[in-house]
């Protein structure tokens, strides 16, 4: 019995009365915790399993009997006990005042200031710990290598110095285009586009490289996004998607996207928490694309709410350029067997003068062409075409929308370039890239 809580290790709230030489049990003598105590004695830590802590008890007890019941061995030796443990350590007690006394008695946790050297610690780890766990290479050159043998691992050292392995390439190779692709999603971009939209979706094929960029007004146009992209380059490839690479966002984890991936057989792969590495495709391809974007956007000193079009354009870009992983080749002509020609491309944001439709024109003389601003280039049909408006302003967004122009110059729109990867097809016009 102890009257000092420090000698405990966890000790845990309890009720117990202690009955005294008068073989009664008073309210005044009570035990209030129960623990394991552990006991320094010089150089010997001493473990008393199943002790009390009676806060007015005027001594620290220990029970003899209790310690006999464990094979403790008691030796009397002059004025001494000499008390034996585990049959290696040995504790004396003086018997002098009639009882037994156990001087230099502390407990455990006030030895901590005390530096104590232990013959099971070897050298190396000895001088490991003084040069502040320096690598071992280092420490031996300090010393001595002949004067440190063995090998060392340091508790302290994988705790303190533990470091991420470098990720591989760890993506099985595929045999065809849309077999594997990958997805994420940036966003909100300020300001939204034109057409309200902050987030775009970056979705790239495996095999090919080939990025194809969605502009979203929310979060959770991903799901109807993905089922486009399924439902249109499936008829265009002839091939089946087999597996989506995502992480774990809730654009790409609910219960609408996981009925209809589960629906068409296709395997869901989610990255685990904290490691963008296993999503790093889909992380490159949005990297790249970010990249090529703000470029664009500061040649063409247009306002901030064109940044829609110049992504869409940032990934037509990439997918017309060799891919240096990919055999050199072309993702778009991997993808969809389309070759463009270079200069069929012209810097985003240039002036260019396009042809006028007759029903556009107010009389006979009137100008058949008009000045506009290249804002985009296509990579299917299907995609926002390359679009000029009049003058688009350098500050402030147009009246109208850009993504809701029509894509019919009937409607009222004009296109410098028809769909395809080709200058030949083009309508009659001129660019002019000296303001770039």
């Amino acid at each position: 019995m102890f009257n000092f809580l420090a000698f405990f290790v966890h000790p845990e709230p309890t009720l117990v009365y202690i009955i005294t030489g008068s073989g009664e049990a008073t309210n005044e003598m009570t035990a209030t915790h129960r623990g394991t105590a552990r006991v320094q004695v010089g150089n010997l830590t001493i473990t008393l399993k199943d002790a009390l802590y009676v806060p007015k008890l005027s001594t620290n007890l220990i029970s003899f009997a209790a310690m006999v019941k464990e094979s403790a061995i008691l030796k009397g030796v002059g004025n001494f006990v000499e008390i034996e443990l585990n049959g290696n350590h040995h504790v004396s007690v003086v018997t002098g005042k009639g009882i037994f006394e156990l001087h230099d008695a502390h407990p455990a946790q006030q030895m901590a200031l005390v530096t104590t050297s232990s013959s099971d610690i070897s050298p190396l780890a000895k001088w490991h710990a003084r040069f502040g766990h320096a690598s071992t290479a280092r420490v031996k050159t300090a010393v001595g290598g002949q004067l440190l043998g063995g090998m060392l691992t340091c508790d302290v050292c994988l705790k303190g110095k533990m470091t991420k392995s470098p990720f591989q390439g760890h993506f099985h190779p595929t045999s065809a285009s849309l077999k594997v692709f990958h997805g994420d999603l940036i966003g909100p971009i300020s300001p939204a586009t034109n057409g309200g939209c902050q987030y775009f979706l970056t979705l790239v094929d495996q095999h090919t490289g080939f990025i194809h960029v969605s502009l979203l007004k929310e979060k959770s146009d991903a799901t109807s996004e993905i089922v486009k992209y399924k439902n249109l380059y499936e008829k265009q490839t002839g091939n089946s998607i087999k597996k989506l690479v995502t992480d774990g966002g809730g654009e790409f984890c609910n219960k609408v996207l996981g009925a209809i991936l589960k629906r068409g057989g296709i395997q869901h792969n989610v990255a685990p928490p904290y490691t963008p590495q296993h999503n790093g495709l889909a992380k490159r391809a949005n990297r790249t694309i970010i990249k090529m974007t703000r470029c664009m956007m500061l040649q063409s000193n247009l306002a901030p709410e064109w940044w829609g079009k110049a992504a869409k354009s940032a990934a037509a870009t990439t997918n017309a350029l060799l891919s240096l992983s990919k055999s050199k080749s072309l993702p778009c002509q991997l993808f969809l067997k389309l070759t463009p020609r270079p200069e069929f491309f012209r810097p985003f944001g240039c002036k260019a003068w396009a042809l006028k439709p007759k029903v556009k024109r107010d009389h006979k003389l009137d100008a058949i062409s008009s000045e506009e601003t290249l804002v985009g280039d296509p990579i299917l049909p299907s995609d926002d075409l390359p679009t000029i408006e009049d003058n688009p302003p350098a500050v402030e967004s147009p009246e109208e929308p850009m993504e809701d122009f029509p894509s019919n110059p009937e409607n009222g729109c004009c296109w410098i370039y028809v769909p395809e990867y080709t200058p030949s097809n083009c309508i009659n016009s001129k660019i002019d890239e000296s303001n770039i």
